[in-house]
């Protein structure tokens, strides 16, 4: 990753840090599906889960590595995989639970 991109995530303005996420869970979407994006796009069908993984993400930072947070009756736990909840949702809704 490019140093310029890692202090634009944590001093950039909202939109630039947006480009940033969206653009890096895209590479990483296009990874786990097998997709070479110089040859083509993510399927229509996973813009949703771009969306859901990229705001997870966007919501997070500042929190990267960290497992779980709680402060005055507040508490956030983080998956080690933003895709693997998904993943699981995407199964049970194939099986039909």
């Amino acid at each position: 990753m490019d140093i310029s991109k890692m202090k634009l995530l944590l001093t950039g303005s909202l939109d630039e840090k947006l480009q940033i996420v969206s653009e890096l869970t895209e590479q990483r979407l296009a990874r786990l599906l097998g997709i070479d994006l110089d040859v083509a796009n993510i399927p229509s069908s996973f813009q949703d889960v771009l969306f859901d993984v990229s705001l997870k993400r966007l919501n997070r930072i500042g929190q990267e590595g960290m497992q779980s947070y709680s402060q005055e009756g507040l508490s956030m736990a983080f998956p080690d995989s933003d895709f693997r909840r998904v993943h699981r949702r995407d199964k049970r809704v194939q099986k039909g639970a």
